[in-house]
């Protein structure tokens, strides 16, 4: 750019343009800059930024090609580009938020909704290709479009492959059976993919996709007037083909009569048929009725539109969904009543004041919300019943009668059908309903809706909750699944579906019921009938329940009469801005006391220095230098509290009052000491219903002469004078701290110019400081189903993941079986509210967290805690207490790291208290924590680790984090020359990632974040049947790591036995090892091969099996040279994704230093032999200073440890069997152990169950360590060049 003098201009004016708030001039000039320099990041940055405001799809594009443009750019980037990377990342993933369906990376990773999309595609096709064989009859086929509507097109991509394969399927049936195609042969395909409304971004994503995966030239991106064009254009092709059959028929009949007519003319051809369209609707299938009911009104008009011009009819199309349903159930939650309303007895008695908050609950209670309700236990009264049925064939038909007879829509007949059709192409409710039988007697609190997708014959996706999955008709759910090979998609909890959710249906008040409608808290009986009742429009779906009784007269017969006023207008304030959870939120009696009672103690301090005049203490500084400083902050509170006694009281500010609930406290508080008339508090509150409910509870509390509710932002506060909101600047400022990211609320600048413009010089913030604690976690249950895989076999989703978030917001007690605490949460970084100096809105911090000695799963640190466990009256779900942390999935180099890091915030309540929003703080929702995923850490120098270095860097509204770790610092061996304990960031160019493993007894933590069982089953000299049977019954025992090689020639009978086991692919951990004669040029063939025989597109873990090269010389320096050249190979594997994590074997010291000083990928893991006679201290402490993990093989000693005296001896004290002693042995050694057995029983001794739960005692340990004589009973490489 600094070569383009007339660039640089641009980008000023712009600039200057856009901080001058003239968007439009900044918009062309910033255009006419991308056209002149279109491969500069910092173009597409700013005209993102002027565009953000206004276009926010045409701003999450241009961030995202900021980004790519920049993670395109050779070598490593300079910080301030890194920071622009990073910025214009987080960015578009914030806009993509606002814009694509909540959870899209999830269902996108979702392997049972990509199994059915994909049965759904198929029939889709047969069925349209049925149709079109129906249609020609001795004609010529039509043609055939598919359109695939909505989504981000990879439903377009299945759509795609299922045309292809079924044609194909075709062209060999009928090549086989000897018979021709008929005689237009096989229908010809087009395919289009139908971005839904406003879908700019989705459009562009799509096209990228099409792009990666070659098939941009098969698939076309079209408008529905872009369809009915081609849909025109194939029908007049067809008369065109038609009118020439017909003319050359005509010209042969003459011709054979000698040009004289015949005795009567021949009838004229039959009309071409015309194409058959068949759509899958993709963007319909969702858990939103808006969006399923308001997709299908959309689809069917655009879909009649392109019928029509095709001159087809509905009979010419074929559609999936076929069927949208909508199930309920009439239920029981106290906790679902509790996320709407105040429990006003609880808040009376949580407070000092005794509250009553009823306003409240009048004013903001919903009548319906989304929600994941399988958390909250509901129970049922009455099995799930199907409310209505909406069938998009029958809007298609409906919307195809309104373009023949245009004007006043035609009266709907009487069945419910045709009603509720007429109804949504209208804009209009229509009623339904359906009876229920209640089954077990208790209080009705709400009814609990979903919706379920027909998607073709014996396909179903059902948003069901758990805990009513199968008491519908469902026959699959959608459900996080790793596959269609059963997994456990299922049982998946909540936490883990994003894009799974119901709906709740809250029921009237006793005052606001209708005659013979039932009210919430109503008691019904087992075995009374009741009435369901829907009103269902485009974009809104409302529920009531009603005595069976008085249903028919409540309900009208519905049809065109029933317009959309029958909607309550209740129904409409779930659109509202103030926040879902601000109702609930005021049922965490914790958060209640501490800021209760942090209040009081304020407003006590505030008034005894009032009257003492004596300098307010809260603010502490410490250190010589800060002396002055304090002394002039002193002087500046006294002359503060002088012009607050001038005014005749001190000023509070409530800073976002919601409710006003912290007002009333002040107000309680200064009545409490005596001084009722002492304070004068000022709120403000930017949502106006928020500030209405304020304004009459502090009315009905008898306050307003102390409390004035203002309904603006702090920064439109005036001050002074009678005409000021505050009489004089803020004593006391007291705020709520709300959301998982205080930052992402705006804490920090809307305090900051508080701090600046309305608080006295040393006033008390209460809370008056905020820290974020966090710490590095594993949880590969989220990698697997939170993130989206670089590749969905076959598919590329490379250019979808780049906009997928890289931070989730979420219940973290969800996970608390699943998620591993690789550190201790400490705090990092905290911001003090009352320091004299200014809030830093931009910084960065890192601390060292030193690494636990095994990873802790939440739930034990959530015990140790004391964090309550809101599940011990729930069912569990999946992923809860007794759910072992689950292997990793697929992926590529970085992509496949499963570590990240927790963060939450605790704040300073004064004398309340520090409050902690950690796991388990609340069932609600209102305080959620935050799960980030971070790349594979860099290496820092050795030192007297194992420690993490967390860095957290802050800016106005986000946190981002980022891991490096120390290793730890190992004395050389006796007579090593101590040049393998350099930093493996050193050794290997400080190019890649180098790590610390970590042990839990079951797991090893690789150094790129990949976890290894640490306990698998060899197969060594295991063939055949025997072989199959050795996998299988360790399958059965928990093993989920099996080891191979290329020369064990059974990795055909190894994925034999695990097809048969029907076990997720990303369930087991596959290892297999390249040969001696597979070094070199035929590395990346070899390995191939390897994924051939093993039936699987990935290994876990590939090894060089042999440091020598078969054919070779053992002292020949070519082993050195053929050796390099397969780990260059492997490390491109790695780079691929063919690979998740790449080592060596029977690797020496000298081989492992010589890899190390060429490596760009420091080797995970290094197999060799190890047990008590041999334990190879020294090679051990050069792979622990390296980060690279040990597996050990021969264990057992070939067999011949089983029988030793001491072995024997230990086995013995231990209450074990001579094998589990030596396994136990290497695992409390730190390394992996596969032993290699036949024998089912044997197996079972050596499975995970059996080597974990105890330990050798040091004393046993150290008797067997004193077997060690350096005995080798395998290969000894030392002698390989």
């Amino acid at each position: 750019m600094a070569e383009d003098p007339g660039l640089s201009k641009l980008l000023e004016l712009a600039r200057a343009a856009t901080e001058k708030g003239q968007l439009e001039r900044a918009i062309t000039l910033l255009m006419g800059a991308s056209r002149r320099a279109p491969l500069v990041p910092e173009v597409w940055w700013l005209l993102a930024t002027a565009l953000a405001g206004r276009d926010a799809g045409a701003a999450c594009r241009c961030y995202l090609r900021t980004a790519q443009l920049l993670a395109a750019a050779p070598g490593p980037l300079e910080p301030g580009a890194a920071n622009l990377a990073a910025a214009a990342t987080d960015n578009a993933w914030l806009l993509a938020g606002q814009l694509l369906p909540p959870g899209w990376p999830a269902a996108a990773a979702d392997g049972r909704l990509a199994a059915a999309w994909r049965r759904a595609a198929r029939a889709l096709v047969v069925a349209a290709l049925h149709a079109a064989a129906l249609a020609a009859g001795d004609a010529a086929v039509p043609h055939v479009q598919l359109v695939a509507v909505g989504g981000l097109g990879v439903q377009a991509l299945q759509l795609a492959a299922a045309g292809s394969d079924v044609q194909a399927a075709l062209a060999a049936a009928a090549a086989g059976a000897g018979v021709g195609l008929g005689p237009g042969g096989l229908p010809r395909l087009g395919l289009s993919f139908l971005p839904a409304e406003g879908g700019a971004l989705s459009a562009h994503l799509a096209s990228q996709l099409f792009l990666d995966n070659g098939v941009d030239d098969i698939i076309g991106l079209a408008t529905w007037a872009e369809l009915a064009d081609a849909m025109a254009g194939q029908a007049a092709q067809a008369a065109a083909a038609a009118a020439r059959v017909a003319a050359a028929a005509a010209a042969a009949g003459d011709a054979a009569g000698d040009g004289v007519a015949g005795d009567a003319a021949a009838p004229p051809p039959p009309p071409p048929p015309p194409p058959v369209l068949a759509a899958l609707l993709a963007g319909c299938v969702q858990p939103s009725w808006a969006a399923a009911a308001g997709g299908c009104v959309a689809a069917a008009r655009g879909l009649a539109a392109a019928l029509a011009a095709g001159r087809g009819g509905a009979g010419g199309c074929r559609l999936s969904p076929a069927r949208v349903r909508v199930w309920a159930a009439p239920v029981e939650c106290a906790d679902l009543v509790a996320l709407n309303e105040v429990d006003l007895p609880a808040l009376a008695a949580a407070t000092r004041g005794g509250y009553a908050y009823g306003p409240a609950n009048a004013a903001l209670r919903r009548s319906a919300r989304p929600a994941q309700v399988s958390r909250f236990a509901p129970r049922a009264l009455a099995e799930p019943v199907a409310l209505l049925e909406l069938e998009p064939v029958a809007l298609l038909r409906g919307a195809l009668a309104a373009q023949e007879r245009p004007g006043p829509p035609t009266p709907a007949g009487e069945a419910p059908q045709e009603r509720l059709t007429a109804a949504l192409l209208a804009g209009r409710g229509a009623h339904a309903g359906a009876p229920v039988v209640v089954a077990a007697a208790g209080r009705l609190d709400a009814v609990v809706w979903w919706l379920e997708f027909e998607l073709g014959p014996g396909c179903v996706v059902s948003f069901a909750p758990a805990a009513l999955r199968g008491r519908s008709s469902c026959s699959s759910s959608c459900s996080s699944s790793a596959g269609d090979s059963g997994g456990d998609g299922d049982d998946v909890p909540d936490v883990l579906q994003p894009h799974v959710w119901q709906h709740v249906q809250y029921l009237p008040l006793p005052p606001d019921a209708a005659p013979g409608e039932l009210a919430q808290g109503a008691a019904v009986a087992a075995g009374q009938c009741l009435a369901l009742r829907a009103v269902a429009e485009p974009d809104a779906l409302s529920l009531s329940v009603w005595r069976e009784d008085a249903a028919a007269a409540a309900a009208p017969g519905g049809g065109p009469g029933d317009d959309a006023s029958t909607l309550q207008e209740a129904q409409r304030e779930a659109g509202r801005s103030i926040l879902p959870y601000h109702l609930s939120m005021l049922n965490d009696a914790a958060r209640t006391r501490a800021y209760d009672a942090g209040i009081a103690g304020a407003v006590r301090a505030l008034l005894t220095r009032r009257q003492s005049k004596q300098p307010q203490a809260g603010q502490q500084q410490q250190g010589e230098q800060q002396q002055q400083q304090q002394a002039e902050q002193q002087q500046q509170q006294q002359q503060g509290e002088q012009e607050q006694d001038e005014r005749g009281s001190c000023v509070v500010l409530d800073v976002g009052c919601g409710t006003g609930l912290l007002s009333l406290m002040a107000a309680t508080a200064a009545a409490a000491a005596g001084a009722p008339a002492a304070l004068h508090i000022a709120a403000c509150e930017r949502e106006p219903a928020l500030a209405g409910v304020a304004r009459q509870l502090v009315s009905a509390h008898g306050l307003g002469a102390q409390v004035a509710v203002h309904e603006k932002l702090s920064g439109q506060l005036t001050l002074g004078g009678a005409a000021g909101d505050l009489p004089a600047r803020a004593a006391l400022v007291v705020h709520e701290i709300f959301g998982t990211d205080p930052l992402g609320e705006q804490v920090l600048p809307a305090l900051r110019q508080v701090h600046a413009q309305l608080a006295a010089p040393g006033a008390a913030f209460l809370p008056r400081a905020l820290r974020v604690v966090a710490a590095v976690a594993a949880c590969p249950a989220a990698q697997r189903r939170l993130r989206l895989p670089a590749r969905a076999e076959p598919w590329d989703l490379s250019s979808l993941a780049l906009l997928q978030p890289r931070k989730l917001e979420l219940q973290l007690d969800d996970l608390h079986g699943q998620l591993l605490l690789l550190t201790a949460p400490a705090p990092v970084v905290s911001f003090d509210f009352e320091a004299a100096q200014s809030l830093q809105l931009n910084g960065q911090a890192t601390v060292q967290l030193a690494a636990l000695p095994a990873p802790l799963p939440l739930r034990a640190w959530m015990a140790q805690s004391g964090a309550p466990d809101w599940r011990a009256a729930a069912p569990e779900q999946a992923g809860g207490a007794g759910a072992e942390p689950q292997p990793p999935p697929p992926g590529d180099g970085a992509a496949a790291a499963e570590l990240c890091v927790v963060s939450w915030f605790e704040a300073d309540c004064g004398d309340g208290g520090w409050l902690s929003t950690a796991p388990g703080a609340t069932k609600y929702g209102h305080w959620q924590q935050s799960l980030e995923f971070v790349a594979p850490p860099p290496a820092r120098s050795a030192g007297p680790g194992p420690e993490f270095h967390l860095t957290v860097t802050w800016a106005v509204d986000r946190l981002r984090f980022s891991v490096a770790l120390q290793l730890q610092r190992l004395a050389a061996a006796p007579g090593s020359s101590g040049r393998h304990q350099r930093p493996p960031g050193a050794a290997c160019g400080g190019a890649t990632m180098a790590a610390i493993t970590l042990h839990n007894g079951s797991n090893l933590l690789l150094h790129n974040g990949v976890i290894m069982p640490a306990v698998g089953l060899g197969t060594f000299r295991a063939r055949g049947a025997e072989c199959q049977s050795a996998v299988a019954a360790a399958l059965r025992a928990g093993v989920r790591l099996i080891d191979t090689a290329s020369v064990y020639r059974n990795e055909t009978d190894v994925a034999a036995a695990l097809a048969a086991a029907r076990l997720p692919r990303e369930e087991v951990f596959l290892t297999s090892k390249l040969g001696p004669a597979e070094h070199g040029a035929a590395a990346a063939a070899a390995a191939a091969a390897i994924l051939e025989r093993l039936q699987t597109s990935y290994l876990d873990l590939l090894l060089i099996h042999w440091p020598g090269a078969a054919r070779v010389d053992a002292a020949s320096p070519a082993n050195a040279e053929l050796r390099a050249q397969t780990w260059r190979a492997l490390e491109a594997l790695h780079a691929q994704g063919c690979v998740r994590a790449i080592g060596v074997s029977n690797y020496t010291e000298r081989h492992l230093a010589e890899l190390l000083r060429s490596a760009a990928v420091a080797p995970h893991v290094n197999q060799f032999e190890v047990h008590p006679r041999r334990p190879e201290a020294a090679l051990r402490r050069a792979c622990a200073a390296a980060g690279i993990a040990v597996t050990a093989y021969a264990s057992l000693g070939a067999g011949q440890l089983l029988a030793d005296p001491v072995v024997r001896r230990v086995a013995a004290r231990a209450g074990r069997t001579e094998a589990q002693v030596l396994l136990r042995w290497g695992l409390q050694q730190g390394c992996a152990v596969i032993p290699k057995s036949v024998r089912p029983d044997r197996i079972e001794q050596a499975s995970p169950a059996a080597l974990t739960g105890w330990a050798l005692s040091p004393a046993d340990m150290d008797e067997l360590d004193a077997m060690q004589d350096g005995h080798k009973f395998c290969w000894d490489a030392a002698g390989i060049a």
